[in-house]
């Protein structure tokens, strides 16, 4: 089920678009009214398509837009009460995938994530492998952000997808937990925070993997961890 995150300092509306989507699609919609929020909640969850406000007091919609595509390619459709063919411009360049002007027919808006999320789904074209992969072989594909096994979409959050692209990306190599810390999180983990240890445990989790007969991460005492998937 695909997931949908709505943010806008409206609460009518915030309730009126979860209720259409739940509904009529029956996707799992989070809601928050702030841009703050949305950020924690992107970093914790899987969302698939974000339906933003522009004008949010504090954090806009535009400047959240440009915030996550550094490090998102989340799919997001901009609903505003601004209806210049400049605003809708600016919110196409920095990264938006649609943008809608309220007032707004809750038909059209079903139709418009039914074709984002139909097309973020779609495999990207390219050449076939040489080999057909194992079962268990993971797959990254970064246009996507997704991890793939046998074709298959495994569920990670943001954060879990950064995590994985970095051990992937050293594959063979012992990452350490400082260079985790710096690249997964920035360098926003407090000292001894288990906060690592904790989401490498979750990852395993939804790879199949054991720690004690690791399959894809290796754990190096004292050092950090390795990649040792194929």
């Amino acid at each position: 089920m695909a997931q949908i995150l709505i943010v806008d300092d409206d609460h009518q509306l915030l309730a009126m678009v979860q209720n259409v989507l739940a509904t009529e699609e029956e996707y799992d919609v989070f809601t928050v009214d702030n841009g703050p929020e949305a950020l924690r909640l992107v970093e914790r969850e899987r969302i698939d398509l974000m339906i933003l406000d522009v004008m949010m007091p504090g954090l806009d919609g535009y400047e959240l837009c440009r915030r996550l595509r550094r490090h998102y390619a989340v799919p997001i459709i901009f609903l505003s009460a601004r209806d210049q063919v400049t605003d809708k411009v600016k919110g196409l360049h920095l990264g938006g995938d649609d943008y809608m002007t309220k007032p707004f027919d809750p038909r059209e808006l079903i139709l418009r994530v039914r074709g984002i999320l139909r097309r973020s789904s779609l495999p990207r074209p390219g050449p076939e492998p040489e080999t057909t992969p194992s079962a268990r072989a993971i797959r990254l594909d970064p246009l996507r952000q997704v991890a793939l096994r046998g074709g298959e979409v495994i569920p990670l959050t943001h954060l879990e997808w950064r995590l994985i692209h970095c051990l992937m990306s050293h594959s063979g190599e012992t990452v350490s937990y400082d260079e985790l810390v710096s690249t997964v999180w920035e360098d926003k983990l407090p000292h001894g925070s288990r906060e690592v240890m904790v989401t490498i445990r979750r990852l395993r989790a939804k790879l199949g993997d054991n720690s004690d007969f690791p399959k894809y991460i290796l754990t190096e005492r004292g050092v950090g961890y390795r990649w040792i998937g194929e």
